[in-house]
């Protein structure tokens, strides 16, 4: 593959099944995305660098019906001086995700079979009565720990295992991975579509290349913790850790970081805040709750429900998404019969829509209806509140929902001015 300044070009090798013959095709495209893996054959053709180490032993891994007598609503482990047996049941079958460590091992002279890991599974977990069943499929496999030191070159990008590979403790490879493309992809279509302009593409990297180093990070120590044959580790730290996974704070937090929930772009130049209030807090059931500035430019867009006075229905922020576009919501703020702010926001929300209206989708929210006559945008009734709270809004406030469902621009007031500036960093206005 190579690449100028106006795209690359692949060659492709074509066989054909019934002649054995190949043939080769030249295939031109504007941008190219490597998505094939941790031997990425685009990263290589680069000459990126996928720097890192591999991690001793190996692992077995296969999915199988398990008959034995134990719940399928819990994770299980056994820890054993020859490597450790984890057990992950997968949703709506008898099937179990098993993985199995092996510390000594040859690849060359053991082969992985069902019957060696039905063996390894009796002797480590003593399990009477339980039988693996036949495999889906199995695989060994070795850790390693490697990531690129760029997520794009020139007109070629980067994503998921063919830009960072890492240990599995913690799960998080499928979702790192659907997390790149996704804010690749959104940005990537409205460069093409000449909505946005060419330096949209370069938070890519900005934004996903520090997940990717956290994700390598943590997994790598959580690897130290759950693998390690040291002594100290085994005897002492894994029996305190079993205590604290037992707390729901602690289960909590660990839910919420496995799913990438907590991830955050705050520091990109995409999130914008303009009109930042000063540190509130609120008291609800005796606890100090932040206030205003909690949620952020840069953070995930949380749900939340509301009746879409438009429409005549219930809705929620994420179905917003389904669309693929931007959506801004204009709140009019909590207080009642404010006619001139809601007049104020459904006439920014007119003329944002003349403006961009093929890129964001204005909704103007309030407590409720004080001029519906006067009302010809998308009106979100919130009265009791559940769309205000979660984003922490009082007043006038406005909040832009990139279509990967984070926040990327938010200001304490109905700020035209601040929020078109933003708008003209990266996107291209109707007409333009």
């Amino acid at each position: 593959m190579s690449q100028d300044e106006q795209g690359a070009t692949a060659s492709v090798k074509i066989e054909a099944e019934e002649t054995s013959s190949a043939s080769f095709e030249a295939i031109r495209a504007r941008y190219v995305i490597g998505c094939d893996g941790a031997h990425s054959i685009v990263r290589k053709s680069q000459a990126i660098p996928f720097a890192g180490h591999s991690l001793p032993g190996r692992f077995w891994l296969l999915d199988a019906e398990l008959d034995w007598g134990r719940s399928q609503e819990h994770v299980y482990t056994w820890a054993h001086r020859d490597g450790i047996i984890v057990m992950i049941p997968l949703p709506g079958s008898r099937q179990w995700r098993i993985y199995v460590q092996m510390v000594q091992y040859d690849k060359d002279s053991e082969e992985v079979t069902l019957e060696r890991i039905r063996n390894v599974f009796a002797e480590r977990t003593g399990e009477p009565g339980a039988v693996i069943g036949q495999a889906s499929w199995l695989s060994d496999f070795q850790i390693h720990q490697r990531m690129v030191t760029t997520y794009r070159q020139g007109n070629v990008f980067l994503a998921g295992d063919a830009a960072h590979i890492h240990s599995p403790a913690g799960g998080q490879g499928l979702n790192t991975g659907i997390a790149d493309a996704y804010n690749l992809a959104w940005k990537l279509a409205l460069v093409l579509r000449k909505q946005a302009r060419e330096q949209l593409l370069e938070t890519y990297e900005i934004e996903r290349l520090p997940v990717a180093q956290d994700v390598l990070h943590r997994s790598e120590e959580q690897s130290e913790l759950i693998f390690s044959q040291r002594s100290l580790t085994s005897k002492l730290i894994m029996p305190v850790l079993g205590r604290l996974m037992q707390l729901p704070a602690v289960q909590q937090h660990l839910a919420l970081a496995g799913s990438q929930l907590l991830v955050n772009y705050r520091t990109s130049p995409l999130s914008i805040i303009s009109n930042q209030p000063h540190r509130r807090f609120l008291v609800r059931g005796g606890r100090k709750v932040a206030g205003l500035q909690e949620v952020r430019a840069g953070d995930r867009a949380p749900q939340a429900t509301f009746h879409d006075a438009s429409a005549g229905r219930p809705g929620t922020v994420f179905q917003l998404f389904e669309d693929g576009k931007s959506h801004l919501l204009l709140f009019s703020g909590k207080k009642r019969n404010r006619v001139e702010v809601f007049e104020a926001a459904t006439s920014l929300a007119r003329r944002l829509a003349a403006q961009w209206g093929a890129l964001i989708t204005p909704h103007v929210v309030c407590t409720d209806m004080p001029a519906p006559s006067s009302q010809d945008s998308s009106l979100i009734l919130d009265p009791d509140h559940s769309l205000h709270m979660p984003y922490h809004v009082n007043g006038p406030a406005l909040v832009l929902l990139r279509p990967d469902s984070y926040i990327g621009f938010r200001s304490n007031s109905l700020d035209h001015n601040a929020l078109c500036e933003y708008l003209r960093t990266f996107f291209v206005p109707k007409g333009a």
